[in-house]
């Protein structure tokens, strides 16, 4: 198996730092770079919390989205419903009031009749 130039130094790194033997100063740019290396990790852009927002928050936005335009058509289906069930109860009691009995409705000499006559 060969290895890349990356592996090779990071192997020697590794030997490196087994052996032990760092200045204060090395010790401490290596901690600074460790934490600053973990810190770009955990808020970076990969950042789990990150990935779960990007990817619930568009889905979270279509469910929304179709469960409104679902609640607008079921409730338009639903207004008008009620607007021709108002017009047919109106009609039902204009036809109850009337003093003309609802067969004369039906007859066609009736309503020929009555598209004869000027509206009043």
């Amino acid at each position: 198996m060969r290895l890349s130039e990356e592996d090779r130094l990071a192997r020697r790194m590794a030997r490196r730092l087994d052996l032990g033997g760092l200045s204060p100063t090395q010790a401490r740019r290596l901690a600074e770079a460790r934490a600053s290396a973990l810190g770009h990790v955990r808020h970076g852009p990969g950042h789990v919390g990150d990935v779960i927002r990007e990817s619930w928050l568009p889905a979270t936005r279509t469910a929304f989205s179709l469960a409104l335009v679902a609640g607008l058509l079921l409730g338009g289906a639903e207004w008008q419903a009620e607007r021709e069930l108002t017009q047919t109860g109106q009609l039902d009691r204009s036809l109850l009031v009337d003093d003309l009995p609802i067969d004369a409705y039906l007859d066609e000499g009736f309503r020929a009749w009555l598209e004869s006559q000027p509206r009043s």
